[in-house]
């Protein structure tokens, strides 16, 4: 217990939060930032499927990936275009575009997100499945918050 700690304004804040927590001499510790200005959350998944290739999956994410089912399905390779349009396909598109009072999401930093991630598939032969769910879109950048990867040997 007491081993997170959140809303920490600067360096003085987290040694102090370190000292409380009593860890061990050689702890290894992570500090991050905390993002709590999304837009919305998305799922941004890129799996291997022979004998087609490879599909990028888009959707609403986060907690409703599941409930809301609202996903899109490409072929890689895709370019800038394509994302924009899949994304504008999905139900929760108004929600991307700042739905009820919230800023719109950094469309261009969504979409070199989501380009990045489909670019792994280029560095990584051994790599099946990279989902990564939440991408928060934010009204100033985009952050990919969870991954899991599947590799073979």
């Amino acid at each position: 217990a007491g081993r997170v700690a959140v809303g920490l304004a600067g360096a003085s804040e987290v040694g102090a939060a370190l000292d409380a927590m009593d860890l061990a001499d050689d702890a290894e510790v992570l500090v991050e930032d905390f993002v709590d200005d999304a837009v919305v959350e998305l799922l941004v998944s890129i799996r291997r499927e022979p004998p087609v290739g490879w599909l990028l999956t888009l959707g609403i994410g986060g907690t409703l990936v599941e409930l809301l089912g609202d996903t899109t399905s490409l072929l890689l390779p895709v370019d800038a275009a394509e994302v924009i349009f899949a994304l504008r396909s999905l139900a929760g598109w108004p929600l991307i575009e700042g739905h009820r009072g919230k800023p719109p999401a950094d469309l261009d930093a969504l979409v070199a997100t989501i380009l990045g991630i489909a670019g792994v598939v280029e560095m990584r032969p051994d790599l099946v499945e990279l989902e990564c769910n939440p991408v928060l879109a934010r009204p100033v950048g985009a952050i990919t918050v969870d991954a899991l990867a599947t590799v073979v040997d």
